[in-house]
């Protein structure tokens, strides 16, 4: 019984830290496109 319990815990938490480093994954790669796009925008000024 213990020894199921650990299990399902241990794969839920891998699942979170999946998900975690998905959702981090697609926040930086936003965060450098609007750094791009910030730069594209000033080169137009220029």
């Amino acid at each position: 019984m213990i020894r199921f319990v650990l299990s399902n815990l241990l794969s839920t938490n891998f699942k979170l830290i999946s998900i975690f480093k998905l959702d981090r994954s697609c926040h930086l790669d936003d965060i450098e496109k609007k750094k791009k796009e910030k730069k594209k925008k000033k080169r137009k000024k220029s």
